[in-house]
């Protein structure tokens, strides 16, 4: 499984979880579309479609891990220790 793999399946498990309080459906109706559209605009702009698309799927990770408040920046910090990996 390559790495944008792993970090769907990673994001999509997550939003199954009962401790995210939007429910499993921010995958269907927020994750999918954001992501397709990211991709587009990669490709409009000759943005790194690879990265933009890791940033894509990760962008809410905070959210979805429990801190709306401050999940600009739980989630950049998330983020980095998940690609650290």
């Amino acid at each position: 499984m390559n790495l944008i793999e792993e970090i769907k399946k990673y994001v999509e498990d997550e939003c199954k979880k009962e401790t995210n309080f939007f429910g499993v459906n921010i995958y269907n109706h927020h994750f999918i579309s954001m992501v397709k559209y990211a991709k587009m605009l990669a490709k409009e702009t000759g943005a790194d479609e690879e990265i933009v698309e890791i940033a894509a799927w990760l962008h809410d990770i905070g959210s979805i891990l429990g801190d709306y408040e401050n999940h600009h920046l739980s989630g950049a910090e998330h983020a980095e220790r998940l690609l650290k990996i």
